[in-house]
Formats: C-alpha cells, structure tokens, sequence
C-alpha cells in the first residue's frame, strides 16, 4: 500500500521506540531486578531497558598450584556432600512445617539443618585455609598487571597473557554485569566486586572453587534505553511505516463502507 506520508523522522523513530519498545520493559524491570535478571541473564531474553546501578566486571583467573589443589580435594569433596546433606535437611525441615500443627515438633528437624550447617561452615574454613596457601603469587601477579597496566598495557592484554581460561581475552567482550542488588553474585566474589566502584580498579585475589579471581571494573553499564544500531532503527522505521499503512488502509475501509453497500458473506468465512 502506497504511503506518501509515511517516512518517520528521526525523532519519530526515537518517539516510537521509546514507547513501544523501551517503556514496556522499564515498567517491568526497573523496580524488580530479580525479574530482570532471570529473565535477561538466565533465560536470554532480550530487554530494550537497563536498570540503574550495573557495573561490569571482568577478571583473571590464577591457577592453584598442584599441592595446593591435592591438599584441597578431599576438603571439596567433603564440602560437596555437606552442601547436599544441608540442602537434604532443609527440604525434610520445609516438608514437616508445611503439615505439621505443633511447631515444637520440628525442633529435632531444627537441631539437624543446623548441625550440617555447622559442619559445612566448618569445612569451608579449612578448605579456604588450604587455598590461601596460594595467595601470595597471585598477589605478586596482580601487583605485575597494576604496574604494567601504568604502563599502557590494558586489562584485555594482561587476560591473553596470565589467564589460562581467557574468557575476557576478546576485547569486544564488555565484562559480566555486577549490581550491588545481585542475586547472581555471591560469596567472596561478590564481596571483591562490590568494592570495586569506579572503572579501572582492580581487586586483591579472591581464592573460590576454581581458582583464585583477580576482578577489574571494566566500565558501568548505562541506565535507561539501549542505543539503537543503524541497522535497528532502520528496522523501527519499517515498523513505523507498517503501522502507517494498516491506519491508511483501515480509514480507506472505513471510506468504502460508507460509500458503497458492502455485506460480509460469513458462509465464506472459516471461523473453526
């Protein structure tokens, strides 16, 4: 349907996205990070709105020595069947409140989830004594990528160089998302990535499971509307003319109708 009127100006290509695009999201997300989260991060769905207060943070991963990482396994394994065995005692604990009509009854259930949750604190503090063991090379290693990075080198660079893993090593990457709010991020990593709160700093490493994480605040993550590519405002654009086109052709129904006796036949119509 031919449409005179209907190439959108840049500000109607901005008017338009916000409303139809943007203004849905903002609604659902702005105040419900949970929901952005597991929607957006977990589930891959894509969102045209960034809640406010996104860092993104990238790291370097420093390996465990051998003795370190044999000395270490046996606490893990340990530390793995506990966290099953809380989790076990939680959902017996859970099921019992649910039917039961005296919570007196539920003392024993309460004394167990907090029996296994005493003794898997108490392996996480030795399996953490045994990784700290590796701490001072990493920390001679973030002190060599602070001073190279005051040299010129970036944060890219010292990825190809000293992460084995090189899970930042493209420089497209932007770094994973970290918020304050996160339910994403937990434990010590969490603890490191909250302190860093300006782009370029860089934390003391963090021993976890698999190694030992020099984290770095690649940047902050913009609130508000995504920016649109060129290639999606053309496809904005199109949408706008579309919309233009089915309201020019709706009117020019409604012109016919009141100008010629038209009757709709349903014998013709498949309503199943």
């Amino acid at each position: 349907l031919f449409c005179d009127t209907c190439t959108p100006t840049e500000d109607e290509i901005d008017a338009y996205y916000l409303e139809k695009y943007v203004e849905g999201d903002r609604k659902k997300y702005e105040n419900n990070l949970a929901l952005y989260e597991q929607e957006v991060f977990i589930k891959g769905n894509e969102s045209f709105y960034t809640p406010a207060g996104y860092r993104l943070m990238k790291w370097v991963v420093v390996p465990y020595p051998e003795d370190v990482t044999r000395n270490a396994r046996p606490l893990a394994v340990r530390f793995s069947l506990q966290e099953t065995e809380v989790m076990n005692a939680y959902n017996t604990l859970a099921y019992a409140a649910a039917s039961v009509e005296d919570f007196n009854e539920l003392k024993p259930l309460r004394e167990a989830y907090d029996r296994a949750g005493e003794k898997l604190k108490a392996t996480e503090a030795e399996l953490m004594d045994v990784l700290r063991q590796a701490l001072p090379a990493a920390e001679a290693l973030k002190e060599k990528i602070v001073r190279r990075m005051a040299e010129g080198m970036t944060f890219d660079h010292a990825v190809r160089v000293y992460d084995e893993k090189q899970v930042f090593a493209d420089p497209d990457n932007p770094g994973t998302p970290f918020h304050p709010d996160s339910s994403n991020w937990t434990g010590n990593l969490y603890t490191a990535a909250l302190s860093l709160t300006e782009p370029g700093q860089i934390s003391d490493p963090v021993p976890v499971a698999d190694g030992m994480y020099i984290l770095y605040c690649a940047g902050l993550l913009p609130e508000g509307a995504h920016q649109l590519t060129a290639q999606e405002r053309d496809m904005v654009a199109q949408n706008i003319v579309y919309d233009a086109q089915l309201r020019q052709l709706m009117e020019l129904m409604e012109t016919w109708k009141q100008q010629y006796a038209i009757e709709t036949d349903l014998s013709r119509l498949n309503l199943d």
